[in-house]
């Protein structure tokens, strides 16, 4: 219960009457004509100034059990969110989501800010509030509705003022009334500029600017200073073409990315893992030449499990992509393919990948993830479509590690004994099955246990309970990569199990829990350059980068030696090369050996016939483009295709009300409205749908959904 002053100007109230209030009341304000705030020291005499100046005050409790009543008559369901947030609205109008999570978290302080952003949006729906959204700024709320008022919104700073209104709609301010701004348009809200941004205005210049609708930005420039040609496209030969190693932007924009975090990793920082073998049970040696998958060959192996946005700490069932790293420690080196448990990823250019992970992280002020962010990167980039509805279907929340898929990802190549080159993805299937996780048990056990996944894989090995995925490639002659309907090359992008059928190879088990989490699984290092004679890569340009960028971040993450550790070390075979000394080098051999090639001294030398690498024709000019579109390459249709005929009709429904909390996440108008686009695009029905139930007043497991990544209701 708050004591509070009420004010309702009963006149249009002058100057000179605001200064009257401004002077003998430090609690009291000008701009709070027609709103309320909390007051510990009114006294009789408080009333009887405002009633001499021409200003009522009148003094009330205000009640929970009121604001009760306020939501049962708009239709809404009473909960503590939305009566916290009706009453802090009741004392602070004019307020942001930061501001009211500020005043509802003492008496909540288990609420986020996604919570409230939700319940904001419920109630302005319901009627109960006013959403106020200044250019420039983040939306303001406020209870004061139903009256004959508007505002004075500064574009520029967000500023905002009450007006009250004697015509009953705009325009019906006259200058003198402005308080010094200059007025623009004249709607619901009055829009301009206060007077000091139009002083600002006067004295600022913007030069070498780029505009992009209303929105002003500026070169994007190197760490020493340089305009960059692309934010999107990396430099190859050709638009199909191998990455140009010189290509500054993209190496130092992926050296930067890969020393943000010390020392966990960027991305993929919570997981798990285990060891086990892999046998081959066919016979595909007339494909690849690869001891590993030679007829009955087998192979110690170790499988990394792991979520992509979540910190160390973040709990195991937050809706999230999963990380399927996979090593295999064959007899001719160490063979990483390090995938997901998506056959596909929200990007086709590495240039973009800093962006999008940093589009998944925590804003710089708050430290708050935020759905907004995340959702303006996804709806500017089509392109990720295809992973997005992955990500909001059922395999975003696993029942476990041990029931989920495992894909290679990206498209690699396979060489066999006759320098025969083939295209192939790979594919590791759960034999436990593919299981879903209801959002409201993953959104109970991420409070209840944070590490479920990793101490389910634990457990279960313990116990003897040993899973197992079957391993199957997809394969593509060479020659019929250049016609294939899609870009093979494409990361968005899957083959079609009817064109290019699942080719089995065999199996692996995981059967030995690692004796020290952090040398076993912690410092386990993960590279797509880990490549052995037999197979390569391929023209993926997101690959490409991978390459150079995995071992990279592992030099920042652990050190320049970090293939010296023993999870690190090839098992089957040996390291043998001229590197040497660097930071943690504890390798000790022949000091007296030679550490240059080529030497007279029987150091190693290259066997270029061992190697076996592959390749591909590349021819071109160096440019910056997009990869080349074949006959049926878009961004959308892929994911339409999932959607309407691969989802079940459950499926689809926990899809519709997942979009539809993400939707109601969302507070900025301009990115609610690419949002539907972009799932309208996907599938019209669809985009239809959500135009009707993101606004609706429904209450769903999703109503005051966290960002990706934040939490499992989603």
């Amino acid at each position: 219960m708050r004591l509070v002053h009420r004010i309702a100007s009963t006149l249009a109230s002058s100057s000179a009457r605001w200064s009257v209030v401004l002077f003998d009341c430090a609690v009291l304000r000008s701009d709070w004509l027609g709103g309320s705030v909390a007051c510990n020291s009114f006294t009789p005499s408080c009333l009887e100034l405002f009633k001499t100046t021409g200003t009522v005050v009148v003094m009330e409790t205000v009640t929970d059990a009121a604001l009760a009543d306020t939501l049962r008559a708009a239709g809404l369901k009473v909960t503590e969110p939305r009566v916290a947030v009706l009453s802090a609205l009741t004392d602070i109008p004019h307020s942001d989501a930061d501001t009211i999570f500020g005043a509802v978290l003492p008496t909540l302080p288990g609420t986020s800010l996604q919570a409230v952003y939700g319940v904001l949006a419920a109630l302005t729906t319901a009627g109960l509030l006013r959403k106020i959204e200044p250019a420039g700024s983040s939306a303001l709320y406020e209870r004061r509705i139903g009256d004959n008022h508007h505002h004075l919104v500064c574009t520029e700073c967000g500023a905002v003022r009450d007006v009250d209104c004697v015509v009953g709609h705009a325009p019906c301010l006259t200058p003198s009334e402005a308080g010094g701004f200059t007025v623009h348009t004249a709607e619901v809200n009055f829009w301009g500029l206060c007077p000091d941004c139009q002083e600002q205005a006067t004295s600022s210049a913007h030069t070498s600017s780029t505009h992009k609708g209303d929105i002003v930005t500026e070169p994007t420039r190197t760490q020493a200073g340089a305009p960059i040609a692309s934010d999107e496209h990396s430099l190859t030969t050709g638009p199909d073409g191998i990455t140009a190693l010189h290509d500054r932007f993209l190496v130092e924009k992926l050296a930067s990315f890969n020393r943000e975090r010390v020392p966990e990793r960027n991305p993929h920082a919570k997981g798990g893992g285990a060891f086990g073998e892999f046998v081959v049970t066919e016979d595909v040696s007339k494909y690849t030449k690869a001891a590993v998958f030679q007829p009955g060959a087998k192979s110690e192996t170790i499988l990394r499990f792991s979520s992509v946005a979540g910190e160390q700490g973040s709990p195991d069932t937050w809706r999230d992509v999963r990380g399927f790293a996979l090593r295999f420690y064959s007899t001719e080196g160490n063979y990483d393919i390090v995938g997901n448990n998506t056959p596909v990823f929200f990007l086709r250019d590495a240039m973009k990948f800093p962006d999008f992970i940093h589009s998944q992280k925590r804003l710089g002020d708050s430290g708050l993830r935020n759905g907004d962010m995340q959702w303006d990167f996804w709806t500017l980039s089509p392109e990720s479509a295809h992973q997005v509805t992955y990500l909001m279907g059922d395999r975003g929340l696993s029942k476990s590690w041990r029931h989920v898929n495992g894909y290679g990802s990206h498209t690699y190549q396979w060489i066999n004994a006759e320098g025969e080159r083939f295209w192939i993805q790979y594919h590791f299937t759960s034999r436990q099955g593919v299981e879903l996780m209801e959002a409201a048990d993953a959104e109970r056990i991420a409070g209840e246990d944070a590490d479920y996944y990793r101490r389910d894989l634990f457990d279960s090995i313990a116990a003897g309970d040993f899973p197992t995925w079957d391993v199957s490639v997809q394969i593509m002659p060479y020659e019929e990569a250049k016609t294939y309907r899609f870009n093979p090359f494409d990361l968005t992008k899957t083959w079609s199990h009817k064109d290019y059928p699942l080719i089995p190879v065999g199996h692996f088990t995981l059967n030995r829990n690692p004796e020290s989490f952090f040398a076993q699984i912690e410092q386990a290092a993960f590279s797509p350059s880990n490549m052995v004679p037999g197979t390569d890569i391929s023209p993926d340009k997101m690959l490409m980068a991978r390459v150079f960028s995995y071992a990279d971040a592992q030099r920042n993450r652990i050190g320049a030696n970090y293939n010296q550790l023993p999870v690190n070390q090839p098992h089957a075979s040996e390291s043998r090369n001229y590197q040497h000394e660097g930071a943690m080098n504890y390798k000790i051999g022949d000091a007296a050996a030679r550490t240059y090639a080529p030497n007279s001294y029987g150091g190693p030398a290259a066997q270029p016939e061992l190697a076996g690498e592959g390749g591909w024709a590349s021819d071109g000019e160096l440019l910056r483009a997009a990869a080349t579109l074949h006959s049926e390459d878009d961004d959308f249709g892929q994911a339409g295709t999932l959607y309407r005929d691969v989802f079940s009709d459950e499926s689809k429904a926990r899809f519709i009300e997942t979009l539809t909390g993400q939707g109601r996440s969302i507070t900025v108008p301009e990115i609610l409205e690419r949002f539907y686009w972009y799932w309208g695009s996907v599938d019209a029905e669809l985009g239809a749908t959500l135009r009707k139930t993101v606004p609706g007043n429904d209450e769903t497991a999703n109503e005051e959904a966290d960002p990706v990544g934040v939490g499992p209701a989603n």
